[in-house]
C-alpha cells in the first residue's frame, strides 16, 4: 500500500495533448552564431534567401541588382572560408598577366640580323645602306679611377683589321676605326671590335675624335667624345 502511494505521489510527466510526446518547444536546439557560416560558405541570412524561389527571368534579360548582390557576397564569404581557393584565383591572374606580357615583349624583340646587320658568311646581293657609328659616353665607374673605356657599335660595317684596296670588294662591307686625342694630327687604327681604352691621361678635360672607316680608310661616319678626368687624391691608386 505504502508502494502504490508513493507510486502516485511522483510527479507526472508533462506531455503533449494531442500526440502525447514531449512538446518540441521544450527540445534543446542550438542556436547558430551571428555570422557563421555553414559547409558552403554561406551566413543564415544567405541561405535562407537561396531558399526562397524567385521570379524566373527572361532570357538576354540581366539579373536584379539584389541578386546579382547577394551572389557576389555569397562568393566573398566562400572565398573567406576557403583561402585556397584566393590563392589559385591569385595564380591565375598571375598567369594570364605573365603570359600577356611575354607575348608583347615578343612582338617588340628584335632578331639577331636586325641587330648585328647580315651574315658575313654570304655576299650581298642588294646595295648596301650608308654605315652608322654609336658610342656612349665613357663609363662613370672608370673614368673616376682616370680610365678611360668608352663602348660603341658599327652599323652596316664590320670592323676586322682587314686593310687595302682590294678588301673594298667585300661584302658585307668591312672597315675599322681611327681614334684621335684632343686635337692630335695623327691618330691609330683600332680594328679590334672590342671598347676604346685610354688611360694615364692627366685631369682635365679631353676629346677623343673617333671616325668609322673602310678598309681603305675612307671615313663613312664619326663621333667626338668630350669628357673629364678627375683630379685624384692618390694617383698611384688605380
Amino acid at each position: 500500500m505504502d508502494r502504490a502511494v508513493h507510486h502516485h505521489s511522483q510527479r507526472p510527466r508533462r506531455e503533449s495533448p494531442v500526440s502525447g510526446r514531449v512538446p518540441r518547444h521544450a527540445r534543446h536546439h542550438p542556436r547558430p552564431r551571428p555570422g557563421a557560416l555553414n559547409a558552403k560558405g554561406e551566413t543564415l541570412a544567405q541561405a535562407q534567401a537561396a531558399r526562397q524561389p524567385t521570379a524566373s527571368t527572361p532570357s538576354g534579360a540581366a539579373p536584379s541588382s539584389a541578386a546579382s548582390s547577394s551572389r557576389r557576397s555569397s562568393i566573398a564569404a566562400s572565398d573567406i572560408a576557403n583561402p585556397g581557393r584566393m590563392s589559385m584565383k591569385a595564380a591565375i591572374v598571375a598567369l594570364i598577366g605573365a603570359s600577356i606580357a611575354m607575348s608583347s615583349s615578343s612582338t617588340i624583340a628584335q632578331s639577331v640580323r636586325e641587330l648585328r646587320g647580315p651574315a658575313g658568311v654570304l655576299p650581298l646581293t642588294s646595295e648596301e645602306p650608308a654605315p652608322k657609328l654609336f658610342v656612349d659616353p665613357p663609363v662613370p665607374e672608370a673614368l673616376e679611377r682616370g680610365l678611360v673605356v668608352i663602348q660603341y657599335r658599327a652599323e652596316n660595317l664590320r670592323i676586322v683589321p682587314v686593310f687595302g684596296p682590294n678588301a673594298l670588294s667585300v661584302s658585307p662591307r668591312i672597315g675599322h676605326l681611327h681614334i684621335a686625342l684632343d686635337g692630335a694630327p695623327w691618330h691609330w687604327v683600332d680594328a679590334s671590335g672590342e671598347p676604346i681604352i685610354v688611360q694615364f691621361l692627366p685631369p682635365g678635360s679631353h676629346e677623343l675624335l673617333i671616325e668609322l672607316v673602310d678598309a681603305n680608310h675612307r671615313p663613312f661616319d664619326h663621333a667626338l667624345v668630350s669628357f673629364v678626368v678627375p683630379r685624384r687624391a692618390n694617383p698611384e691608386s688605380r
